[in-house]
């Protein structure tokens, strides 16, 4: 039995699910981490499971020309990554696969929970060149709000949500 590698597959943009039945169809062993996020759909939060790595998935193959070759000419995959002339894909080590195996495994591959600010909260900027300016929030829409600042004469500025933290009055 051939010594098993892992390597890391470029994906086609939205053939992932095509190239991981491929792969497994071929006796490969994939994988394409998920992680939970949250989102907004029809006015409430809900979660769901995404790609940690939207155009990539680790493949478990062994360490030989032919593999590499059927890896490359499975359908949804682009081909396998490798830093030198000669073709070689570059190895993975076995101990980083299991490591973000067991993460995504114990919930730890979570997105940060999003802000949450409302038309009427106060707010404070955490970067950015207003860093420490406190505002009132006029308005969200999905990643961006209108910040109504006194500083700038009632000016409404454009903040992305994470760079803001909701303050109490």
């Amino acid at each position: 039995m051939a010594l098993l590698s892992w390597y890391v597959a470029r994906l086609r943009p939205g053939r992932a699910s095509v190239a991981i039945v491929g792969l497994k169809d071929q006796g490969f062993d994939p994988y394409y981490p998920r992680y939970m996020v949250q989102v907004a759909r029809d006015g409430r939060i809900t979660e769901r499971s995404e790609p940690v790595f939207p155009l990539y998935a680790f493949v478990n193959a062994p360490a030989e020309p032919s593999a590499w070759y059927a890896v490359n000419n499975t359908r949804g995959v682009d081909r396998l990554l490798g830093g030198s002339d000669d073709g070689v894909p570059s190895k993975l080590a076995t101990r980083e696969i299991e490591a973000l195996k067991v993460r995504e495994q114990n919930g730890f591959l979570r997105h940060p929970t999003r802000t949450r600010v409302r038309p009427g909260d106060k707010v404070e900027f955490k970067h950015g060149t207003l860093a420490g300016a406190i505002g009132m929030c006029q308005w969200t829409r999905r990643e961006r709000v209108g910040i109504l600042l006194s500083i700038l004469g009632g000016t409404t500025v454009i903040a992305p949500r994470d760079w803001l933290r909701r303050i109490s009055d």
